[in-house]
Order: C-alpha cells, then structure tokens, then sequence
C-alpha cells in the first residue's frame, strides 16, 4: 500500500511540473497503454476489462481533440481533429465487433503522433523556437 501511494505521488509531481509538451506525452502514454491492455483482454475475451480499457483510451482522444489549440494553426487543429474523430469511432467498432485490427491501426496512428510531438518536444527543448516555427510555438504557449 505505501508502496502505491509513493508511486501515485511521483505521478502526480510529474505532471504538476511538466511542461505543456510533457503533458501531452503523457497524455499519449496514458491512450497507449490502455490500448495495449485492451489488446491483452481482447485476446484474453475478457471483454468488460475489455470495453474499460478502450472507453479509457476513448476519452483520452476526445480529451485530445478539446484541447486543440485552434489559434495556433487552425489547419493543422481541423486534421487532428479529424484523426482524432477517427480513431475514436474506430475504438467504437473495435469494442462492438470485437475488431482487434482496429486497435492495431488506432495504437499505430497515437504511437506516430507521440513519436511526432517527442521530436517536436525535443526540438523545442534544445533549440530556440525559431520565428517561422508555428508548430512548435504550440508547445511555447
């Protein structure tokens, strides 16, 4: 027990102090890993594990799209709300027809974009945000 409350304490002071890139990390994370225990359960036909595990990665993606920052480049916020929209129907299909490729596909795509955002994240941390880097202001804000 004390265990657990010291490791929910580090998790919590991670992401009290974490930047605004950080945080979307482990925002990403947090949609992987549940993903992943979906596959688990999905093999396993433990489908009320199952159905929890892909309702929690669910609404990490619509927690995603509600914090898009449409001011920053609104092109770019439209597409990923577009994936995003996406990937949640098809977390949908996944848990009603029991459709284990499409947690496949939706794991591929957030893995991409967390690779994507980690480099983004990198970038800004090593380098100054260059004046025609709007994407990566984003992170800056």
């Amino acid at each position: 027990m004390a265990l657990n409350t010291a490791y929910q304490q580090y998790l919590d002071s991670q992401v009290m102090t974490a930047s605004k890139g950080k945080l979307l990390l482990l925002t990403y994370d947090g949609a992987i890993r549940f993903l992943r225990q979906a596959q688990g359960h999905m093999a396993a036909k433990s489908f009320e594990q199952q159905n929890t595990c892909l309702a929690k990665a669910q609404r990490i993606i619509l927690e995603l799209i509600y914090t898009l920052d449409t001011k920053v480049d609104p092109d770019l916020a439209h597409r990923l709300t577009l994936l995003y929209e996406y990937m949640f129907n098809r977390l949908i299909e996944a848990n009603v027809h029991d459709n284990a490729e499409a947690v496949d596909e939706v794991l591929g795509h957030l893995s991409g974009l967390r690779e994507a955002w980690a480099d983004a994240d990198r970038q800004l941390t090593t380098s100054p945000v260059e004046s025609g880097s709007e994407h990566a202001a984003a992170f800056a804000a």
